[in-house]
């Protein structure tokens, strides 16, 4: 089993991680996940770790212990392919300082939906928006994507992308709660394919959450139709309720 334990301050801000990723044939598969659960509920009771994060290939699902870990998201990968033609019912354009009062809050509720229950509760308001300033920034400060959808002066959507050379990583694509289910994300996802082809990158990434804000059935079969596929999941458990020594 190949574990780390480090800082994910991408993703959990300030907190220490218990990174377990199953690896090998069966049986060794189904032993090392029965060993990760259990030295990552030992980590947690000793308070070594506040959280861990177990990564799981689509097929190893049944290894899961579902009374030990809790569903975070799906992380999906594409090839690009050459995009003929945009639908240009939607109105996209690049992100200017001016839409960082409406976008920041916007991605500030995505990752507070985005991110397991047990940890979204150790963040004010205030240090979601802060958080989500900081990730913008990070984001644009290399080779990149930044988009705002728009109905009229509104904002309805954004996404942004990095180029990490072997792949592009598509770190948000949010549509406003008001104007889900009607294409904006698809359309985004659009041009950040195009973004990618035209990069010559060989391939994009991006994770959708287990959320119901995020749509996750509706927004996962969707990109599934569109040639995503599932690369792994992972689970995440940081409560020490659930947890009791070996």
């Amino acid at each position: 089993m190949e574990h780390q334990i480090h800082k994910l301050d991408d993703l959990f801000p300030g907190l220490r991680a218990a990174w377990f990723v199953l690896s090998g044939r069966e049986p060794r598969k189904r032993r090392s996940a029965q060993a990760a659960s259990a030295q990552a509920a030992s980590m947690i009771a000793a308070q070594s770790v506040d959280i861990a994060v177990l990564s799981v290939a689509q097929s190893d699902l049944d290894l899961v212990d579902r009374n030990m870990w809790s569903p975070w998201c799906r992380v999906l990968t594409k090839a690009p392919r050459y995009v003929s033609s945009v639908d240009t019912g939607v109105c996209v354009r690049t992100l200017e300082q001016a839409d960082l009062k409406t976008v920041v809050p916007l991605l500030a509720s995505s990752m507070k939906a985005g991110l397991p229950a047990d940890i979204v509760q150790r963040y004010s308001e205030t240090r979601l928006i802060e958080l989500s300033l900081a990730r913008i920034e990070r984001v644009l400060g290399g080779d990149s994507l930044a988009l705002v959808s728009h109905s009229g002066d509104k904002i309805s959507g954004f996404t942004f992308a990095s180029n990490e050379g072997q792949f592009l990583h598509v770190h948000d694509v949010v549509v406003s709660r008001d104007m889900a289910g009607a294409g904006i994300g698809l359309v985004l996802e659009q041009y950040v394919e195009a973004f990618a082809y035209l990069r010559n990158v060989p391939e994009m990434r991006g994770t959708v959450s287990f959320s119901d804000l995020n749509n996750f059935e509706e927004v996962s079969t969707a990109l599934v139709q569109r040639g995503w596929r599932s690369l792994q999941l992972k689970f995440t458990s940081s409560g020490r309720r659930r947890f009791k020594r070996p």
